[in-house]
């Protein structure tokens, strides 16, 4: 019958040595390393904390059939179309014939997915510019809770003669900071109140917003040919897509990390300083009292 190794084991030594000596100053030395290499050079490749994440979630958006329109004709006054009764304290006249708004959930979720806005309305004259203010309540609640009035803007100059023109494109979350993790964001959003805002002051209000509502990915398709006697109309597709959110971290997710982050640099810095040592303690170049497995007797190496 033949013989097969199948299994080994290695013989542990003890070495032992006076705490003085200049053999426990090596091993002291030794420890220090491992513990302080982990750390130095993490430090060095970007350190144990990680100062901003980003998850993705599609948010909860309702249009708050909130909006504020304005056409420029030119010399002329301009057309205003808008939900808002009052323009700081002045009475706001609605020039728009017909409003239609509707909200599509297309995957049946109970999310809403896309906004369709059309608005007709006559004019005079070819409209030569517009300006065009939505309002959304926008909802994040799987990662960080966030209530927020957002606000987003459509500004376009339009080409001569334009009859319709459509605005498409995905409505998202700009931040401008950001988010702390366990914290709840609830903004109300004073100033959509036109009645103490001007228009730019409102445009600069949201832009120094920590949350604000923005549209990419925008996409204009005019329809040129004005006819005087037919509906000027002014679309807009607006698209709830799914947003990335950057917050920091909270202390546990923070700690999930670090510690592995240190272990897998510990474990292979003491496997070499281990072999360094036992080969310095093998080859007699650190004195110590050897204490075999197989007896109880030490001996001077």
């Amino acid at each position: 019958m033949s013989i097969t190794d199948i299994y080994s084991s290695n013989v542990q030594y003890l070495y032992r040595v006076r705490s003085c000596s200049a053999s426990a100053i090596v091993v002291w030395i030794a420890i220090f390393f491992t513990i302080t290499i982990p750390l130095f050079f993490i430090h060095h490749t970007g350190g144990y904390w990680i100062r901003t994440r980003t998850y993705w979630e599609k948010p909860d958006v309702h249009f708050k059939h909130k909006y504020f329109l304005m056409i420029d004709q030119g010399n002329s006054d301009p057309l205003v179309c808008s939900t808002f009764s009052h323009y700081k304290d002045n009475v706001l006249r609605d020039d728009c014939n017909l409003v239609k708004v509707q909200e599509v959930d297309n995957d049946a979720n109970g999310i809403q997915d896309a906004l369709h806005l059309e608005i007709l309305f006559y004019s005079n004259k070819p409209i030569r510019s517009l300006i065009l203010l939505l309002f959304f309540n926008y909802e994040l609640k799987e990662h960080i809770r966030v209530i927020s009035e957002t606000m987003t803007v459509i500004e376009h100059t339009l080409a001569p003669e334009v009859q319709e023109i459509e605005f498409i494109g995905d409505l998202s979350l700009r931040q401008n900071d950001a988010l702390i993790h366990d914290e709840i964001y609830h903004v109300e959003d004073n100033s959509t109140d036109l009645n103490h805002f001007t228009i730019n002051e409102l445009l600069l209000e949201n832009t120094h917003r920590l949350l604000s509502g923005t549209l990419t990915n925008l996409r204009i398709l005019p329809k040129l040919g004005y006819i005087k006697d037919e509906a000027i109309i002014i679309k807009a597709q607006i698209y709830y897509t799914i947003q990335a959110i950057n917050y920091r971290p909270g202390f546990w997710e923070e700690i999930k990390w670090a510690w592995m982050q240190y272990l897998s640099i510990f474990v292979i810095v003491m496997y070499f300083i281990r072999r360094v040592l036992n080969q310095m303690f093998s080859t007699q170049r650190l004195q110590s009292y050897i204490v075999v497995p197989w007896g109880q007797k030490s001996k001077l190496s």
